[in-house]
This record gives C-alpha cells, structure tokens and sequence, in this order.
C-alpha cells in the first residue's frame, strides 16, 4: 500500500519519447503501405519506457490504443517510430504504467537513465538513427 501512495505523489517523471512513423512498408518487398502500425495511429506520441537491450530492435512503449483510446503497454519495433527525445510525463496512467513495469527492480529511472539509453537507441542498426538522419 506505501508504493501506492508514493506512486500517487508523483507529480511528473522523465522519459523518452518518440512518435509513431507516419507511414510504413508492408507486405512482400515492402511494395505496400500502412498508416502507423496495428496499435498505434501514425504520428501517435508514445513513451519508450524499456528496451530489450541485446536485440537492439525493439522498445517497450506506453501509448493510446488506436480502436480503445485507453493508454496500454507493449512492445513495438525501434524502426516504427521516430523523433526520439526527452520530456517530462506528467500523464497519472503512463506513470502508474511505468512504475509498476519497474517495480521489479528499483523504480522508475532517473533523467540521466534516460538521456545515457537515448544515445543507445539511436546507434542500433536499422533503427531511428537510419530513419532520422538530418
């Protein structure tokens, strides 16, 4: 019950964040198209919140459903997102998220945490480091 009621005290916490691409390939060759991805609308923001790190493709994220509207938590490919950066969450259920996938370990991390994994997603191959270069 304390976590709880620390959790609720939380006025804002640092992240990284990203938008979901606008449009991406699809389909055999890439020959197709699709507007954002299954969950996420295009240009959807979204909070990256853990990375499986030794793959160096993919992101755990917390955004709005594209059918619910509800926030939910998942994994999604590096490649579909873009404009990755820094900012202050302020959003109670994208906190509450964030805090209980840390729980395990040792809380939600520090901005210095976060601005050191920034750099490391932008250098994995074939992610947003290729798509935004410029």
């Amino acid at each position: 019950m304390a976590d709880t009621n620390d959790n609720s005290k939380i006025e804002s916490v640092w992240l990284i964040t990203a938008n979901v691409v606008q449009m991406r390939p699809f389909g055999e060759g890439g020959t197709e198209t699709k507007i954002g991805t299954k969950h996420f609308r295009g240009n959807a923001k979204i909070y990256i919140i853990d990375a499986y790190w030794g793959m160096c493709e993919t992101v755990t994220v917390i955004g709005h459903h594209r059918a619910t509207g509800c926030y939910v938590k998942m994994d999604l490919p590096l490649r579909y997102l873009k404009d990755l950066r820094m900012s202050l969450c302020y959003s109670p259920k994208v906190i509450e998220l964030t805090a209980e996938h840390w729980a395990r370990l040792h809380g939600i991390p520090s901005k210095e945490h976060w601005e050191e994994r920034i750099l490391v997603l932008q250098s994995w191959p074939d992610g947003l480091g290729s798509q935004n270069a410029g």
